[in-house]
């Protein structure tokens, strides 16, 4: 990576808007993720890093009718978010909430995208039991907010220091994972849902462990934000063919 000083302002489309850039996040997939060092899509992909925006829009394309010059707003950037200046298609914006800071809000586009889309598509409902394994992380924090505002019960599993932390937005149950014995104080096959955001490749696979933990007649997958090659391959060839190569109870 490196600094630019004097980028030009972006070229806008129809549906797109511009937006002067008050505060952005940076995730682990911008990092792990660099589109400028792959072969061929690195001819096409932008320059700058990032995706997660809160700022103030400046400009607007002719098609766009939800946003206006002014309007405060957070979301997903495709033209980078380490700038002063992006470009933004319209529908990846919202109007920023009033009681929140520009940096608070330019923390929820990625992390909250990831959990609300996976807690939809995995049907988690009123009265499910979830377990979010790294629940005190980026992804977890949130998650742990979005399903309790779903209605269900949340147990989240994170390290001694960070029990507080995650009880405070919300979290029903915590599990100190650094306990030896914290396993034994989940029911077997209780879980309607797991929601596992551990996504450092130094920390163990918590598959193993804690599959056992959903029910049998679970109607959720076993649903994770990282994984092997071998799963994300997987995960490849389903958007390439629209066909599910994905394991059996399993969603990447």
């Amino acid at each position: 990576f490196s600094v630019v000083e004097n980028y030009p302002i972006p070229k806008y489309g129809p549906k797109d808007v511009i937006v002067r850039v008050i505060a952005a996040a940076i995730n682990p997939v911008d990092y792990k993720i660099v589109p400028l060092t792959m072969p061929f899509v690195r001819h096409f992909a932008t320059r700058i890093t990032g995706r997660d925006i809160a700022g103030v829009v400046i400009a607007v394309g002719s098609r766009v009718s939800n946003l206006q010059i002014g309007d405060h707003i957070y979301g997903n950037a495709y033209g980078g978010a380490l700038a002063e200046f992006t470009v933004a298609h319209c529908n990846s914006l919202g109007r920023s909430p009033k009681n929140m800071s520009w940096q608070e809000v330019a923390g929820i586009p990625v992390t909250g995208l990831t959990g609300y889309q996976v807690f939809k598509k995995n049907g988690l409902k009123s009265g499910d039991r979830i377990m979010i394994i790294g629940a005190s992380g980026g992804c977890g924090l949130v998650g742990v907010q979005i399903a309790k505002a779903m209605g269900a019960h949340v147990i989240g599993v994170c390290s001694t220091s960070n029990i507080d932390l995650v009880k405070s937005v919300g979290a029903d149950e915590t599990l100190d994972y650094t306990e030896p014995d914290f396993k034994s104080k989940i029911e077997p096959r209780s879980l309607d849902f797991i929601y596992d955001v551990v996504s450092s490749p130094t920390d163990p696979d918590q598959e193993p462990w804690a599959r056992p933990f959903l029910k049998q007649d679970a109607t959720s997958p076993y649903s994770k934000i990282n994984a092997g090659n071998g799963d994300w391959v997987r995960v490849f060839l389903s958007k390439a063919f629209g066909i599910n190569f994905q394991r059996k109870d399993f969603d990447l």
